[in-house]
């Protein structure tokens, strides 16, 4: 039980708090609280369509009578219509606007990332090594233009360096910066299903001998499993957001492709070669097929980029260099039309065309053959922005099977792009165990329909054992939800977090509590507010490593639940020789929210209760902290400086440290002196040799209204 003296120092704001947190009954017996149960109909077929008028703007507008819906050659009836147009008003209460190598230190489940999610897959098995410098801009570029408004995560086909999904762009950005290209030559690699080279004989002619040895040399197994990887990289991803909740959820493939004629591929359950010759060997068109079935039953489309750009004619030699016997190039354009025999027959124009249609099949496009990549990620941003939600309840939903989809619209002029078939057994099953993509499992996106945030600093163990967790989670319910006659607001919570390992892909540690909550007014007669916000404070034990936090919640008067996602490094503190510990953040005179601490953890690891927001006024003076741990005891300088968002340093505080015992920064900062706008807080520490820096951003902002934070 939490004391009531304890709450009068922690509740500001005209409230009073009381939560009992004891452990339920499935944690005392070693099984993590269950989670939320959401759900949802398992008949409806729901359909993401993107509509774009001939100049490839986005149409908006249109109604359920503007589309026809056709499965398998048969009119259906729309039973369910929504236009989406996302708004990012809610992201921008909550997070300052901040270049992408500022760390984001606190996550919430209300920010427009929460809304979709995209899954960046550098293919670097296929990308020549050449062009690894223009793959990372564009990678980065994906990144910055996408990251703001997605959750994201990287996965490379290599299967090295890739991300958990988080809204921390820095993370993402580092694993970027790993990239290495790894195809060796300029030229596609082409999707032979037979490895074994040709029959050379004595009666064949010269030229004919050549290019079978020629063929043999070009083709290797590695090449063969580079494309298999490819494709159950996709599909095993597709398999992985499948079970997750019907957000918008998109890939971004970064590849060039490969040398294959997918014309036809995915326009039916029969493949291209199985069609023409039943009893050869069809891996390819297989693999594709199994990957296709994933993404469009877990209605996830495509966006392909090239990274090798435009490819004029002359060009073509030196990009399929070297050549594969019998390749047939054209020097007076003929093999930029697709309706000349010289563009399928050269390796190039065949995977940009099977980009293309890969895209195409479900619901996305391909950037292909340009170097205007800045005007394909704009189209990639739109078509994630405004799109048509279509569900319809189709005949013999009991039967399995791969089925032909077709969206129409009855406007003149409009171009509709979806995904071309479904399955109505819904996603399908994920992976048993695939690595690195199981850390995709669980769940995605976090859960908003309670809405919560979340951070976590990590502290040095008093004396040895691993470093210390410091959490903070904040709720927000509506007053109307709980009020009791009394005027108190009464629900039951019941919390838990998850310390995922991203090295070993287990749950390290895991707290989970129920909390019975009651906020009353003041004395005062002071009204709730219409949005009650409390915080409850935890810790937990971490061996130094990367993490990903998953804090869920549920509240049984709402009968909803929640969850959020956050990002957390845990550094070696006894092998560095300086270190500093991530930013605790508060308000000078004291917390603004109703502080609820779990006495059946740790004591309080930090001096204050941190606040999350991120956001603040100009009246507002804050509370900045920071740990020190240094190997070898030495004299250390330490700074606290105010940066613009482009990093220009506007003003800097010296913090004295204690040359013995526990150091830490610990300063005060009005905000007073700060013009409204998007700021960087950095805190710097030095000495001999040695320099540890930290930052956090925020934005200043004017108060707009009641719902300003």
């Amino acid at each position: 039980m939490i004391a009531k003296t304890d709450l009068a120092r922690s509740c500001l704001a005209g409230l009073a708090v009381l939560c009992g947190l004891a452990v339920p009954a499935a944690q005392r017996q070693g099984r993590p609280p269950q989670a939320p149960t959401f759900r949802s109909t398992v008949d409806l077929v729901q359909v993401d369509v993107v509509a774009v008028d001939a100049q490839g703007h986005h149409v908006k507008g249109l109604t359920a009578d503007d589309f026809e819906l056709i499965d398998r050659k048969q009119p259906q009836t729309i039973a369910t219509f929504e236009e989406v147009t996302h708004d990012y008003s809610r992201a921008s209460a909550f997070t300052p606007r901040l270049p992408p190598t500022v760390r984001l230190d606190v996550a919430s489940n209300q920010s427009a990332v929460a809304d979709r999610l995209i899954v960046m897959v550098i293919d670097d098995l296929h990308i020549y090594r050449g062009r690894t410098d223009r793959a990372r801009d564009l990678a980065r570029d994906v990144v910055t233009q996408l990251g703001p408004e997605a959750s994201m995560a990287v996965l490379f086909t290599s299967g090295e360096h890739s991300t958990e999904v988080t809204e921390d762009r820095t993370r993402l950005l580092d694993a970027i910066d790993t990239l290495e290209a790894r195809q060796s030559w300029r030229r596609p690699h082409q999707a032979l299903d037979n490895q074994k080279p040709a029959a050379v004989g004595a009666e064949m002619s010269m030229e004919a001998q050549l290019g079978a040895v020629s063929q043999s040399q070009s083709v290797s197994v590695q090449d063969f499993f580079d494309n298999m990887t490819q494709f159950r990289t996709l599909q095993d991803a597709a398999r992985m957001l499948g079970t997750g909740a019907a957000q918008r959820k998109a890939f971004v493939l970064v590849s060039e492709g490969i040398e294959k004629d997918m014309r036809g591929q995915f326009e039916s359950d029969v493949t291209p070669c199985d069609a023409v010759s039943p009893m050869s060997p069809c891996f390819h068109d297989h693999a594709l097929q199994d990957m296709m079935n994933s993404l469009q039953r877990s209605n996830v489309a495509t966006y392909a980029i090239d990274p090798r750009g435009r490819v004029a004619s002359e060009d073509l030699l030196r990009e399929t260099f070297p050549a594969p016997a019998g390749l047939v190039t054209s020097q007076d354009g003929g093999a930029d039309s697709e309706d000349s025999p010289f563009y399928w027959s050269n390796p190039v124009r065949l995977a940009q065309s099977g980009l293309r249609i890969m895209a195409e099949a479900s619901g996305g496009f391909a950037v292909t053959d340009t170097d205007d990549f800045a005007s394909g990620l704009d189209r990639i941003v739109e078509d994630l922005d405004h799109y048509y939600l279509l569900g319809f309840y189709p005949a013999e939903p009991g039967r399995k099977g791969w089925r032909k989809l077709d969206v129409k619209v009855k406007r003149p002029g409009i171009t509709l792009r979806f995904r071309s078939g479904y399955d109505p057994a819904g996603p399908p099953a994920p992976p048993a165990n695939t690595t690195p993509l199981t850390r995709l499992a669980g769940g995605a996106l976090p859960v908003n329909d309670l809405p919560m945030r979340l951070q976590a600093v990590a502290l040095p163990p008093p004396s040895g054992g691993n470093p210390r967790v410091a959490l903070a989670l904040e709720l927000t319910v509506p007053r109307a939800a709980l009020e009791e006659a009394d005027a108190r607001a009464v629900d039951e919570i019941q919390y838990g977090v998850f310390a995922v390992d991203l090295k070993t892909e287990k749950v390290r540690e895991l707290i989970g509590r129920g909390a019975r909550l009651a906020l009353r007014p003041s004395v005062t007669g002071r009204p709730l507010p219409e949005q009650v916000a409390y915080m409850i404070t935890a810790s937990m034990s971490l061996p130094p490593g990367r993490y990903q936090l998953r804090a869920s919640a549920t509240s049984a008067k709402l009968d909803l639940g929640g969850s959020v996602y956050l990002s957390l490094d845990v550094p070696e503190f006894s092998k560095a020789p300086l270190v500093l510990t991530d930013l605790a953040i508060g308000y000078a005179r004291g917390a603004r929210v109703p502080v609820a601490r779990d006495d059946s953890a740790a004591p309080d690891l930090l001096p204050f209760a941190p606040t999350l927001d991120r956001v603040f006024r100009p009246r507002d003076t804050l509370r900045v902290y920071a740990g020190v741990v240094q190997a070898t005891p030495a004299a250390l300088g330490a700074t606290v400086s105010v940066l613009t968002a482009d990093g220009r340093e506007l003003r800097t505080w010296d913090s004295p440290l204690p040359e013995v015992g526990p150091r830490a920064v610990d300063l005060t900062l009005s905000l007073r002196q700060f013009l409204p706008g998007s700021y960087r807080l950095l805190v710097r520490v030095f000495g001999g040799g040695q320099l540890a820096e930290r930052e956090v951003g925020m934005e200043i902002r004017e108060p707009t209204g009641p719902g300003t934070p």
